[in-house]
């Protein structure tokens, strides 16, 4: 099965594409990567897609003005997907994380999504600057 990963790009830089300070994930392409310590512990690791075209859809919604890439990766050490909601600002949870931006990814797992201890982009295969679309 193939798997994908919405990350942004700031400053050349790819990291995670919802989540900020300390919660977020550098991404370099053919390198692992793992979640903070400090949230892998409380059952938070890395969410991907098994569908390009929920992958597309979620990365196209984002709302940056960076640029919003798809990757295809490597995943390793499956993970049971934590209750939805579990970060939602109303939940405890959330003040040991912050930096998280209250977005509906938060209240719900998007469709096609999965959880993952370990994740590797090897290939670009999609991506959205809001900028150049809207000029």
């Amino acid at each position: 099965m193939k798997y994908y990963k919405v990350v942004r790009e700031e400053d050349g830089i790819l990291q995670s594409c919802i989540v900020t300070g300390h919660a977020k994930v550098i991404y370099k392409v053919g390198e692992w990567s793992i979640a903070p310590n400090d949230f892998a512990l409380y059952g938070y690791h890395i969410l991907v897609f098994n569908n390009l075209i929920a992958a597309k859809k979620f990365a196209s919604e984002v709302e940056s003005n960076c640029t919003i890439s798809v990757y295809e990766i490597e995943v390793s050490g499956k993970i049971k997907l934590p209750k939805s909601g579990y970060f939602h600002p109303a939940n405890v949870g959330y003040q040991f994380i912050p930096e998280l931006i209250a977005t509906k990814l938060f209240y719900f797992w998007p469709r096609y999504t999965r959880m993952f201890e370990r994740v590797k982009l090897t290939n670009k295969v999609w991506s959205f600057n809001e900028i150049l679309q809207s000029s």
